[in-house]
């Protein structure tokens, strides 16, 4: 009987330790940090084939501009990011104003480096996007 017992504490505490530690702990290393990554701060342009001029990203410490010619700038304010890897940066923000909805909204754009390029994807998974160059 003694033996049975033994037998099974030792089980017992097998399937626990195994509960316990075999449980695993998923952390997010990229965490969200408040304003720009100052690997994109700056002014940057792209020279666009089309007659209408050119785009151009404005990034500082606590704000994200960027504007195409003869279209509606996007003013993203009280920015966080997140580090993606390889270089890839996606900031979300508050854009205050929109001219199609009239209100505020939540932005997320992806950014990277490239060099001497800051490039502007279209989502996180995309492997080419808009180049620019230092203004």
């Amino acid at each position: 009987m003694k033996f049975k017992q033994s037998v099974f504490a030792v089980a017992l505490a097998t399937l626990i330790s195994a509960g316990v530690f075999g449980i695993s702990q998923n952390t997010n290393a990229a965490s969200w940090h408040k304003g720009t990554p100052s690997a994109l701060r700056g002014s940057w342009i792209h020279k666009d084939k089309a007659p209408l001029g050119s785009d151009g990203v404005t990034v500082t410490q606590n704000k994200l501009d960027w504007a195409s010619s003869g279209m509606q700038s996007h003013n993203i304010r009280n920015p966080r990011w997140k580090y993606l890897g390889n270089h890839k940066y996606v900031i979300d923000g508050y854009e205050a104003f929109h001219p199609y909805t009239k209100k505020g909204f939540h932005e997320k754009t992806v950014l990277g480096r490239r060099g001497h390029y800051l490039v502007m994807y279209r989502s996180a998974h995309s492997k080419t996007g808009t180049y620019f160059h230092r203004d």
